[in-house]
């Protein structure tokens, strides 16, 4: 277990946390105080104003034979660059030991307790787990059945697994950590060798919360995969949850697959319901939920967003595009 100090905390409330490291960095959010809200909105303004070097527009043109391109501000197609997308974990880093010394020793310090990422992985599966024991074995579970498009086992090195267990500071931890080890025992004793990793950490207070979580993990996954030799494709990072009811078979393949053949895309996100088979045995719950399905679709709409429509929802028109 290792235990954050107040010095290595001291700026951990602006995480930078880049899901596909060779296009972008997202900006500093007070997560420590605010989760999903306007501050975010403004927040992202000004940081863009100040930092306009992290701002890379594509736009899509019609070429000569009637393809579709998407190009970047000096006309050049986009595409994904391994070796670009090192030279930004780089640069990130490099101004993160500068302007937050504190945190780049913690992940220095964290780095030595798990594995180097390895050459052929494409995604990184980051979950954050604060006293997740009782269900954390079912989430690995469902992580541990991912198959390619073809329906066959997916290759166990395309993607690991790392899981920050993480409580406030003086608090009791619960059985979370020998929940993995035993998944781990398990999955092995079956023949499968998944890339499972885990820290175990406190956080005082306000750092206590799953952004922060999400930061720490996200930027330590960023500082292994600079550090490994040949990596022979870019990375994906997957911020998910750990109680997890079910997993689609083929996520991992589908992140890839998306996202390699769109590189003027920085995330994407999958259709997310909730626990369909019990909606389906529950016709008020199943309406009420698809009617806020309904709802969602409709505000995706571009004329429903901030600088079309002054009434729109932030919340929504941040997350849901078409």
């Amino acid at each position: 277990m290792v235990e954050v100090g107040q010095e290595q905390q001291s700026k951990r409330d602006l995480p930078n946390i880049p899901l596909t490291p060779s296009h972008s960095q997202t900006p500093p959010i007070a997560l420590a105080e605010t989760y999903d809200n306007t501050e975010r909105l403004t927040s992202t303004k000004k940081w863009l104003e100040e930092n306009p070097q992290y701002h890379k527009p594509y736009r899509k043109i019609i070429t000569e034979d009637g393809k579709k391109l998407w190009v970047d501000k000096d006309g050049e197609p986009v595409k994904r660059d391994v070796l670009r997308e090192r030279d930004q974990i780089r640069h990130f880093l490099e101004e993160l030991k500068m302007s937050d010394p504190g945190h780049y020793r913690f992940l220095q310090e964290l780095k030595t307790k798990i594995p180097p990422v390895n050459p052929k992985t494409r995604v990184a599966v980051n979950i954050p787990a604060w006293l997740e024991g009782k269900i954390i074995y079912h989430t690995l579970e469902l992580y541990s059945n991912q198959v390619d498009n073809e329906g066959k086992d997916l290759d166990s090195s395309l993607y690991e697994i790392n899981i920050i267990v993480n409580r406030k500071k003086g608090d009791p931890p619960d059985n979370t950590v020998s929940e993995i080890e035993r998944f781990k025992r398990d999955s092995s004793e079956k023949g499968k060798n998944l890339q499972i990793n885990y820290v175990d950490v406190e956080f005082p207070e306000p750092f206590n919360n799953v952004g922060n979580a999400r930061r720490v993990i996200t930027d330590l996954t960023l500082l292994r995969s600079l550090e490994r030799e040949n990596q022979e494709a870019p990375l994906y990072i997957e911020s998910e949850d750990a109680d997890l009811t079910n997993v689609d078979p083929k996520t991992i393949i589908n992140v890839i697959t998306k996202l390699d053949k769109n590189p003027h895309l920085d995330a994407v996100v999958g259709i997310i319901d909730r626990t369909p088979k019990i909606m389906m045995e529950n016709d008020l719950l199943f309406l009420y939920r698809r009617f806020q399905d309904i709802y969602v679709m409709l505000l995706s709409n571009k004329r429903y967003r901030p600088e079309e429509n002054l009434k729109s929802s932030f919340n929504w028109n941040r997350v849901v595009t078409n």
